[in-house]
């Protein structure tokens, strides 16, 4: 069988911001400074994410795992015929502007007819030369000589996202590639996994679980329940989809640079019976101790190498270095995993973030090698 969460239903995950997910913990192992400024910076550009690699990664999603699958895809997006589009941030501020014009009634007007107050507001929230005056900033955008053939389009296709043509061709070419590689293709033939008895899918998979007295959060792009000949549930294979635009041989860097290593180990957890698990879905999942967790894999699909998929499976030791963490053969942690990360995030919870807890916890003295500081 097949289940496919409901879009309010992946909302409200998103939406719920008391319970911890990976990439909380992924920022947090950037340090406390890095994080606040993630975080600040989403507040201030919760819409500006256009580029390039994220549409392309949006559109393979919404056409393999939405409700809607290719028919929301085409209600969603339009693939414009255009030259050259403007740079990715310019494109999100010439999507504000029009959403904003939308707001007031005025969405017809033509780009040299933008007033300028509808600037100021757009700008207000983009870290984008911010060093600079606001009419400089509006002179940068108007210069740009794609701005205003873009922006006919968003008026040409109001309630579509505008996205070239070549990167609609390139997420066809990886969907396809998805659809149709011997690896992969059992994933996504929504016709024969409705069909069968013997195998439940689901995509988009919120679960809801608690680990260290910590309420988390994890949600899967790909669960496979494989049922035994009683119809008990044997095996489940946990699966993330990665869209890159790296080359496929490139994604060890990519992995280690991502922490993937801590969301596999992080999401496996989430199907720990001991950490009470919430699956938010009509299917019929469950997890017990005699249910097996196969490791956390990875499909992957690139924008470089648009016509293969890679698949990749965690080790036992990757994922126990995304659990526990990564340390020196004298006992030096250089890279924490996840269950540090909770510590470190029950820690701030309680002192607050004003300093480092490695740097107040030493009194701001430690050592230093080429890997980074550590106390004694």
């Amino acid at each position: 069988m097949l289940y496919i969460t409901e879009d309010s239903k992946i909302r409200d995950y998103f939406v719920n911001k008391e319970k911890v997910s990976q990439s909380n913990l992924k920022n947090l192992a950037k340090g406390v400074e890095a994080y606040k400024k993630l975080i600040e910076q989403r507040k201030e550009s919760s819409d500006f994410d256009e580029k390039e690699p994220i549409i392309i990664g949006n559109i393979v999603d919404t056409t393999l795992f939405s409700v809607g699958g290719t028919t929301k895809t085409a209600e969603k997006y339009a693939a414009v015929e255009i030259a050259k589009k403007p740079t990715d941030t310019i494109v999100v501020i010439l999507k504000a502007l029009f959403d904003k014009a939308k707001m007031f009634g005025t969405q017809n007007i033509l780009f040299k007819d933008i007033p300028e107050d509808f600037y100021n507001s757009v700008l207000d929230q983009v870290d984008w030369y911010k060093n600079r005056t606001h009419a400089s900033r509006i002179e940068t955008i108007k210069k740009d000589a794609n701005s205003e053939g873009y922006y006919n389009f968003l008026i040409q296709y109001a309630d579509k996202i505008c996205v070239s043509e070549e990167e609609y061709s390139t997420a066809n070419a990886m969907i396809k590639a998805l659809q149709n590689d011997p690896k992969t293709k059992k994933y996504f033939d929504r016709e024969k996994i409705a069909a069968n008895s013997k195998i439940d899918i689901y995509y988009q998979l919120p679960v809801y679980f608690t680990y260290n007295g910590i309420d988390c959060k994890a949600l899967f792009d790909l669960v496979v329940v494989i049922k035994d000949a009683s119809g008990k549930q044997a095996r489940i294979i946990p699966i993330d989809l990665k869209t890159t635009s790296c080359f496929l041989i490139d994604f060890t860097a990519q992995f280690k640079r991502m922490r993937y290593d801590i969301q596999g180990a992080f999401y496996s957890e989430a199907f720990n019976p001991d950490n009470n698990p919430v699956f938010d879905t009509k299917g019929p999942i469950k997890a017990d101790k005699d249910t097996k967790i196969e490791n956390f894999r990875f499909i992957v699909a690139s924008s470089a190498n648009p016509e293969k998929v890679l698949e990749v499976k965690m080790d036992d030791n990757l994922l126990d270095i995304g659990k526990y963490g990564n340390y020196s053969d004298n006992g030096i942690l250089w890279d924490k995993g996840f269950t540090t990360l909770i510590d470190d995030w029950k820690y701030y919870a309680e002192h607050g973030m004003e300093d480092e807890k490695l740097l107040k916890e030493a009194n701001y003295s430690l050592n230093i090698n080429w890997k980074g500081m550590y106390a004694d």
